[in-house]
């Protein structure tokens, strides 16, 4: 291990935010993919290719 995982693993602030981060709700990777579409303009569904 380096010198920041040492430091890490034996900081009390660093496993507070580790247990937060594990009580949080979570998404799968579906529904993240779903909001990513939809932030990026698509309706989540898959646009289909002209042929040219």
């Amino acid at each position: 291990m380096d010198e920041e995982q040492l430091q890490l693993g034996s900081s009390d602030k660093f496993w507070r935010l580790v247990e937060k981060w594990r009580k949080d709700k979570t998404i799968s990777r579906a529904e993240l993919e779903r909001r990513l579409n939809n932030k990026n303009g698509s309706r989540g569904r898959k646009q289909k290719k002209s042929s040219v």
